[in-house]
């Protein structure tokens, strides 16, 4: 008996209070990780719209870099929306990274007036 505890001590001698502590740090450093690592704000692809495919769900989008993207609409958005030439911000789930790169989009906003 330590302090008031009562140890107790399996065939292989590793104290249950050893086994528990061990569990209660493990808790502690692995259970608390925020796999949330995305920011707030934060999107994906600006540029301007260079291309849209007729009868598509799609838009072509060039950055400021020269990068052509190749930009599948959300669901509840329409080719229509857009226009040659407007900027638009977009939040996407991923990027194919080939050539001509493709992304689908979360959403999108065209900033034209802040230009």
């Amino acid at each position: 008996m330590i302090l008031g505890i009562k140890i107790i001590v399996d065939e292989r001698g590793i104290s249950l209070r050893r086994i528990f502590l061990l569990c209660c740090l493990s808790i502690l450093l692995f259970g608390c990780n925020n796999d949330d690592h995305t920011e707030k704000g934060k999107f994906d692809i600006e540029g301007k719209v260079t291309e849209i495919p007729a009868g598509d769900h799609t838009v072509v989008v060039k950055n400021n870099d020269g990068a052509i993207y190749h930009v599948t609409l959300p669901e509840n958005d329409v080719s229509s929306n857009y226009k040659l030439g407007d900027h638009l911000v977009i939040w996407t789930s991923e990027i194919d990274t080939s050539n001509p790169a493709i992304a689908e989009a979360l959403h999108i906003e065209i900033q034209n007036e802040f230009e």
